[in-house]
């Protein structure tokens, strides 16, 4: 893998960075439910079932993964 510090050093070139998210499945789908019940018009609009993997709690245990790389173009 070439050396960072040589590559920054080249002319007219552009360090860019690449951020990468990865999230579950399950807290996708409790992050949705929150979403809607959020955007609910308040008292008259109909309940919203929030996602919950876990039976008896009160959220969802899932799971986030991030990543940065950098390249220069």
């Amino acid at each position: 893998m070439p050396n960072d510090k040589g590559l920054s050093r080249l002319p007219n070139r552009k360090k860019v960075n690449i951020f990468l998210q990865n999230i579950s499945q399950d807290y996708y789908l409790n992050l949705k439910s929150l979403q809607v019940a959020n955007e609910c018009d308040g008292f008259l609009s109909e309940p919203v079932q929030i996602y919950n993997k876990i039976v008896g709690g009160i959220r969802i245990f899932g799971n986030y993964a991030s990543n940065v790389t950098k390249i220069y173009i």
